[in-house]
């Protein structure tokens, strides 16, 4: 295991981390653990380690999460949390207001126990842009990779930041984002665009097992090339012998921390934008190409709840059958157009 994980960041630099921090370095002696402990037990640990981190975290055997406690000298830093949480953000107007919100998002989670993380950013704003709507996967991945590493390097505030590698996984079109911390207990690891075979393989269930308390998040898995959507609970895996780990996968990253994502209903461009700790908010395109918002949900709505409330809306809206039809006619010209201008992938399906 120890091999195959070394292998996984074959970097200089961790060559040290046995196994991805199977073992401790001695210079880190403050962890958090420590820190934790010393503030229940009334001790004063006035370092710089504590001064720069956001979270205090008892260690805990179950998978997924931590119980979390707020120490009393991080006065600045749990202010600027408390309103990064308290704020109620909305779909994102740039893409670096994406990914802040992202890690915002990711940050207010771990905050709250959950080191298991799935997220969703919006993809086509960087490779419809830059290659075209029928990009192919490589080149997908290339285009995108610039956002996920952005995302990456904006956790923890972007405090404690040493390096941050990435590289490819065996012959899979996905990446590993390796965030390492100036403190190896807050080093985190990003999987962007991995898909069902990676995710379920041994190598990757062992390293998220070895990872213990520390950050781990699932990036876009489902625009992967073997796409799955967490909450389905691995029912789109199609094969039965891989049944029992795709469950185990799904139930360890079932929390969704954040999601923007765009998709027609009923006719409608339709926005499904997400926020943790925060409800979903579902978003219509109108006729005027302005967003105006449908409702909150609890939980991330069916299709058939997203399908109910655009018919709500056309109802509330008086939207006849010829305007609404006519506003389509103009998304599909779009649609064709930026089609029509994409220029061809010639290296479909290669790893970069």
């Amino acid at each position: 295991a120890d091999k195959d994980m070394t292998k996984l960041v074959a970097t200089p630099a961790f060559e040290t981390h046995c196994a991805l921090h199977g073992t401790r370095h001695r210079s880190y002696l403050h962890t958090p653990c420590v820190l934790a402990a010393c503030a229940l037990a009334g001790a004063v640990a006035h370092t710089a380690l504590l001064t720069a981190s956001t979270f205090v975290c008892f260690r805990t055997s179950a998978m997924g999460r931590t119980r979390s406690f707020k120490g009393g000298t991080r006065v600045v830093n749990d202010a600027t949390v408390d309103a990064q949480t308290v704020q109620v953000p909305g779909p994102p107007e740039s893409i670096e207001e994406m990914t802040q919100q992202a890690a915002d998002a990711a940050m207010a989670a771990y905050r709250d126990g959950i080191t298991r993380q799935t997220v969703r950013l919006r993809l086509d704003v960087v490779y419809s842009e830059a290659g075209g709507l029928i990009a192919g996967s490589s080149e997908k991945l290339n285009k995108c990779l610039p956002l996920a590493e952005d995302f990456t390097k904006r956790l923890w505030g972007g405090q404690l930041l040493k390096d941050t590698r990435s590289q490819g996984i065996d012959e899979e079109i996905a990446m590993l984002i390796y965030r390492q911390s100036e403190v190896a207990d807050f080093d985190t690891s990003v999987f962007f665009l991995a898909g069902r075979d990676l995710v379920t393989s041994a190598k990757l269930r062992n390293y998220f097992l070895q990872m213990n308390d520390r950050l781990v998040v699932l990036l876009n898995s489902e625009d992967a090339t073997d796409p799955f959507n967490v909450r389905f609970g691995a029912r789109d895996w199609c094969q039965k012998e891989s049944s029992q780990a795709a469950g185990e996968i799904t139930k360890t990253f079932q929390e969704t921390t954040y999601y923007y994502c765009v998709g027609a209903v009923n006719n409608w461009q339709i926005v499904q934008f997400h926020a943790h700790p925060h409800p979903w908010q579902i978003w219509l395109e109108d006729l005027d190409y302005r967003l105006v918002k449908l409702g909150d949900f609890d939980k991330q709505p069916a299709f058939e709840e997203l399908e109910q409330a655009t018919v709500e809306y056309e109802t509330a809206n008086g939207i006849s059958v010829p305007k609404k039809m006519s506003k389509m006619m103009k998304d599909q010209s779009r649609a064709l157009k930026a089609w029509a201008e994409a220029p061809r992938d010639p290296d479909e399906g290669k790893n970069p």
